[in-house]
């Protein structure tokens, strides 16, 4: 962000980031997305700076500018930007400017700061002068006087060097230590550092120190053991920041670089440079939701005068950054809708209502809702549908997006069901031909017709990378020709030989964990320049609210809040070796009384191969010698779509009464007779992941129990097990896993990473409230100037342009 006034940058600067955002457009297909605002608005204000104008004259004279660059289409663009790098990597970046522009410059610009020390700076991501700035403490110590330091505590005193000496310490006096004596208007303190002796000639007897850290007692006398020192000037020892009862800085450090040093530094930094912070934020906005100036803050941040202010500080730097993470997901999407339509689908309920009526059960409430949102947003208006859904396992997610994806099927339309993997887009297509079976229409493995609804046949296809060529050139051809109506499958959809001429709605299942370059390669299937297909993002398991503002911010956000009538309550334990022979007790009874039970064992090798041999393993281990009597099946990811079919049919039927499984039926499986899942090895599974599993059972009508195997847990395995077995609510565990995991590491993302990888200050549980403020405050602002064009909203526009 930038926070200063503006200056002109040099030549250098401007090619560099010229090159970044060309590089960048030419990499995502030339959509005019690679900055905000699209380059016309970047090469109008750019154009208007005197330095960069020997760069524009080379434009001018090879025909590439002024160019409207919006209106060029996708080869033109292409050949316009192939033509903008080969330039720009022809000019001599070390042209001169007039004019410096200190925020950019690096570290060496700096008085006091060597090549040697910027090196070591550089660990610490500080590299310009905007980094020494946002370079904040991790902790602070408070400053005190020498009579009230207590013993534990961390403080920092300002005090009067009175003499130093090398002392010997240990039984056989080997060991040495300067010792030093430190006084202050309130008493005296003895201060040693081990192993330093280079300090009782550094130190000067008279002079003034600032000293922070822990005391203890020795040999029943208060001391200071190995604190930070720095010397104090006359100036300093009067300065407000080093009054008794404020806050002193404790920054990160790195080798090589001692705390003084880098306290000097950003010290010196706000000496000479504060008076140049300028605000960014409108006035009204600061008044309304009581924000500090950001000059105080930034001020207040690095050296606070009291608790309450370092909180006041905070709290407007964390709405910085959720203010404009909100900004720019909005201000994106604005963008993208300037220029760009989706279909309006009408003659839409129909084929809906009809969908409804076959289904074998009835729609929850939840589901009726969240149908009714989509529907609305699909028919309503041209604007695209960017909508997440969410739901606890069980709730029917799946079931939510058949419909709606048949719906623009019965307006004429296509869609496309895209799951991360091959084994979860396979068991959507297996739900859905399970959905709209027609035994009189059955094709084959990777094709269902159905004739269900409208008295048509709607055909559904599957598509993945390993399928036999003839069969996917088939489905490709059918997508092509318009004949096939909807296609489920992975990445293998968004080829560019996949050609989907009237796609109107994209479901992504699993959204996270598509990289941003592959979604925006299913946007490019649409039926003209001007038209993407609606987007409907579907999540495996719940996301805390907050994270999913933090992460989905640019979407509507729809919740399935309850689940269908007769899901059984799920008893869940874990277990412990020595109770191992109990459980399986258990599981022979409930076979018993007519149940069926899943074993799933966890993927103990990245090679698929090996995890189908340990589960074969396993299968065999209990087939022999725990359940002789019954029928153990197997299932794992290297078995064939039939077979895997013909297995889940088998135990569907009741034919197999204990099936063995790799995490391959993580989700999509419905087995209403199943009433025990044990998950061997527990503790390597996430909570989520439990969650899931945990979800294949209680479909039915009977009691129904889930068991978490684990030999030897962690203390943090543990607590993650113990949280499945006692919260059956999977927004509540959601909630538990981004308390104990913490916010980075919760979600896996694409290739670009989402927004909270942005948060440094802002927390996203704690400070969900002023998430939700900064939510509405960048909504109420984009509804009123979407484009930023108000002079008032320039720095808001500059700001997001810079990250």
């Amino acid at each position: 962000m930038s926070i200063f006034k503006n200056r002109d940058r040099t030549l250098k600067d401007f090619v560099e980031s010229l090159i970044a955002v060309c590089s960048l457009e030419k990499n995502t297909g030339c959509i005019d997305r690679s900055v905000f605002g699209g380059l016309d608005r970047l090469l109008s204000q750019w154009s208007l700076r005197e330095t960069i104008n020997p760069l524009f004259e080379k434009f001018k004279n090879n025909n590439l500018y002024p160019v409207v660059y919006s209106e060029l289409d996708q080869k033109q663009r292409i050949i316009w930007v192939k033509k903008i790098l080969q330039i720009l990597d022809q000019v001599d970046p070390s042209s001169p400017s007039d004019i410096v522009n200190k925020l950019d410059q690096e570290l060496t610009y700096f008085k006091g700061i060597t090549n040697s020390l910027a090196t070591k700076l550089n660990k610490l991501n500080i590299f310009k002068l905007n980094d020494l700035l946002y370079h904040f403490p991790r902790r602070y110590s408070k400053i005190t006087t020498i009579d009230k330091l207590a013993p534990g505590d961390d403080s920092t005193i300002l005090a009067r060097c009175d003499g130093t000496q090398v002392v010997f310490l240990g039984n056989k006096r080997n060991f040495k230590a300067t010792e030093a004596i430190f006084t202050d208007h309130s008493g005296t303190i003895k201060v040693i550092w081990y192993n330093q002796t280079y300090l009782s000639k550094q130190l000067s007897t008279g002079k003034l120190y600032i000293l922070s850290g822990k005391t203890n007692i020795h040999n029943g006398y208060k001391t200071l053991e190995s604190p930070d020192w720095e010397l104090a000037d006359a100036k300093m020892a009067n300065q407000k920041f080093l009054n008794s009862g404020r806050l002193f800085p404790v920054y990160g450090k790195t080798e090589g670089v001692s705390q003084s040093r880098i306290r000097k530094v950003i010290r010196d930094f706000l000496r000479d440079f504060a008076s140049e912070i300028e605000e960014y934020l409108p006035e009204s906005l600061i008044v309304k939701n009581d924000l500090l100036k950001l000059r105080e803050a930034l001020i207040q941040m690095h050296y606070p005068s009291s608790l309450s202010s370092l909180e006041r500080s905070r709290r407007r730097l964390a709405f910085d950054e959720l203010f404009l993470l909100q900004m720019s997901f909005l201000y994106y999407r604005s963008d993208i809708e300037k220029d760009i339509s989706s279909i309006k689908v009408t003659n839409i309920t129909e084929s809906l209502t009809q969908f409804i009526s076959i289904l074998p059960f009835k729609l929850t409430e939840g589901q009726k809702k969240v149908i009714k949102e989509i529907i609305h947003d699909l028919s309503n208006s041209n604007k695209p549908m960017r909508r997440l859904l969410q739901g606890d396992v069980g709730s029917g997610k799946t079931v939510v997006a058949l419909g709606s994806l048949l719906s623009v099927v019965g307006a004429g339309y296509q869609g496309v069901l895209m799951a991360p993997t091959e084994v979860l887009a396979e068991q959507h297509f297996l739900t859905v031909k399970k959905l709209l079976s027609d035994e009189l229409k059955q094709v084959d493995s990777y094709l269902q017709v159905s004739n269900l609804i409208n008295n048509r046949d709607y055909r559904i296809g599957l598509l993945m990378g390993s399928m036999p060529k003839r069969k996917k050139e088939k489905i490709q051809e059918m997508l092509e020709t318009g004949e096939l109506d909807i296609v489920i499958g992975t990445h293998s959809v968004i080829q560019e030989r996949v050609i989907i001429p009237k796609l109107a709605l994209a479901v992504v299942d699993e959204e996270h964990r598509f990289g941003v370059d592959q979604r925006n390669a299913l946007f490019k299937k649409r039926i003209d320049d001007n038209t993407i297909p609606h987007m409907l993002a579907m999540t495996a398991t719940p996301i805390p609210a907050s994270l999913a503002m933090a992460i989905y911010g640019d979407l509507e956000s729809s919740v399935i809040d309850s689940l269908p009538e007769g899901r059984q309550k799920i008893r869940t334990r874990v277990v412990d070796k020595i109770n191992r022979n109990k459980m399986y007790e258990f599981v022979r009874k409930q076979i018993d009384q007519g149940r069926q039970a899943f074993v799933v064992y966890p993927l103990i090798n990245e090679s698929e191969s090996i995890n189908a041999k340990a589960a074969i393993i396993e299968q065999m281990r209990l087939q022999k010698d725990i359940f002789p009597d019954r029928i153990v099946g197997l299932l794992h990811g290297k078995m064939k779509m039939e077979e895997k079919q013909s297995v889940m049919d088998s135990f569907r039927e009741g034919s197999i009464d204990i099936l063995v499984s790799t995490p391959v039926i993580e989700v999509g499986v419905d087995i209403p007779n199943a009433s025990v899942m044990i998950i061997e090895g527990a503790d390597r599974f996430g909570i989520a992941q439990l969650h899931q599993f945990r979800g294949r059972v209680g479909r039915g009508k009977h009691e129904s129990y889930c068991m978490l195997v684990a030999e030897d847990p962690s203390e943090d395995s543990l607590e993650r097990l113990k949280a499945v077995e006692q919260v059956s609510d999977g927004f509540r565990l959601a909630e538990i896993d981004l308390e104990l995991r913490g916010e980075g590491n919760v979600r896996q993302h694409g290739k670009v990473q989402s927004g909270h990888d942005f948060l440094k200050i802002a927390n996203i549980q704690t400070d969900f409230k002023l998430m939700q403020i900064a939510r509405f405050e960048a909504k109420n602002l984009i509804d009123k100037d979407p484009f930023l064009k108000e002079e008032k909203n320039q720095g808001i526009a500059n700001a997001l342009i810079n990250i």
